[in-house]
């Protein structure tokens, strides 16, 4: 809201979606019920009109149920849209514990294990909680390059623009966008003037550093020096949402233009075959294993299912699908729960035809996961999986 404001925008209203239920004593969303309650306290302290709008039982997908939807939210209307699968079977496609093992693990100097997905979907806490495996089996750096990443809300640790230890095995990093943009245009620029680029040709440069992809190229140049610093043995990356993490991934014209601009130390390897070594090691499955997250649902699912075509395009193939906020039967004894789980083991299902790598699942857990204790919780249960999914 801040970074509106300072565009000018001032006219705000709150729309709260997915309210849980109160009414459903014993199931999961009732536990969570309190915990969401004082946020949304802490949402009306803003002073500014707020609409609650309560969770569906069932998923909003099609022109009537998003007119039913739509009266819930602008209307107020008394209603709640169920979704109904009669054919719902327990799903046991999960692959096991080892498997997951097996994919994580370093078979040479380095391993890089890679989040992506849509927004919102969970890579963050994903990332953190594999990150914190890794950790105890070698020197571990969790990095993002989402603007949007709040790891170190996850964590509970101040994560800035350098590295920094979080806890024993594990450091962890948020590039800076305009920090990495600022220390790139003042480098090039420095660097040039030292070696006497004409008053013509570093007018020239500056004209390039102030065009639009400057902010995407600094980042990269930052991303690539983490990338390639031996100190780590594995490297854990919470992308931003996948399209921007192809735009990473892709040699775009302007990234040439500017390294065709930039001065070159003939001891050092130029910018560009270091853009390429990271992205050799981006593609190369044995050093890097790229996870999709996603949530059992019709939507994410399908985006998830695009993204993973569109990593393809570029010589990425996906190694491991995890399923974030998933049910646990004994969890959803009330109606709505029990709705929403058939719905959800409908989607597992769903999602076994969708995509040719292992699906792991990542529980919905009663409490969210703020802090290593509770990291550490959904860490034990990714990686413990059998024993709290077996029917």
């Amino acid at each position: 809201m801040s970074e509106l404001e300072k565009t000018g925008i001032h006219h705000f209203e709150i729309i709260i979606n997915g309210v849980f239920p109160s009414n459903e004593p014993g199931t999961i969303f009732t536990s969570m019920y309190e915990t969401q309650q004082g946020h949304i306290r802490t949402l009306e302290k803003t002073g500014l009109p707020i609409t609650r709008v309560p969770m569906q039982a069932g998923e909003i997908k099609g022109y009537e149920t998003l007119r039913r939807f739509g009266n819930i939210v602008f209307e107020g209307a008394d209603d709640l849209i169920e979704t109904t699968f009669s054919d719902v079977t327990y799903f046991r496609g999960f692959s096991n514990t080892e498997t997951l093992e097996n994919i994580i693990q370093k078979h040479g100097d380095r391993r890089i294990l890679a989040f992506t997905g849509k927004g919102g979907v969970g890579k963050t806490v994903a990332a953190c909680a594999v990150a914190r495996e890794v950790g105890t089996k070698g020197k571990t750096l969790l990095i993002t390059t989402d603007p949007a990443s709040h790891i170190g809300q996850v964590l509970e640790a101040e994560v800035g623009h350098e590295a920094k230890m979080i806890s024993d095995g594990l450091w962890a990093a948020n590039i800076d966008q305009r920090k990495a943009a600022d220390e790139y245009k003042s480098k090039i620029m420095i660097d040039a003037r030292a070696n006497g680029y004409s008053e013509e040709l570093i007018a020239s440069l500056q004209e390039e550093l102030d065009s639009p992809c400057t902010e995407e190229i600094a980042i990269f140049e930052r991303f690539s020096a983490y990338i390639n610093d031996p100190q780590w043995e594995y490297i854990v990356l919470d992308t931003a949402p996948t399209g921007h993490t192809l735009r990473l991934l892709e040699l775009p014209f302007d990234y040439q233009k500017q390294i065709s601009l930039k001065p070159q130390d003939a001891d050092e390897p130029t910018s560009k075959s270091a853009l390429e070594e990271v992205i050799n090691q981006m593609k190369d499955p044995s050093i890097t294993a790229f996870f999709l997250v996603a949530y059992p649902e019709f939507t994410p699912l399908h985006e998830s299912s695009r993204a993973a075509a569109d990593l393809a395009r570029v010589g990425i193939d996906i190694q491991g699908v995890i399923l974030n906020n998933v049910l646990l039967e004994d969890d959803c004894q009330g109606r709505f729960a029990g709705i929403r789980y058939a719905m959800q083991q409908h989607y597992l299902h769903h999602a076994d035809q969708l995509f040719d790598a292992p699906l792991f699942p990542m529980p919905l857990l009663k409490r969210e996961i703020v802090g290593t204790a509770m990291v550490d919780e959904l860490r034990n249960s990714l990686f413990n999986f059998e024993t709290e999914l077996t029917n």
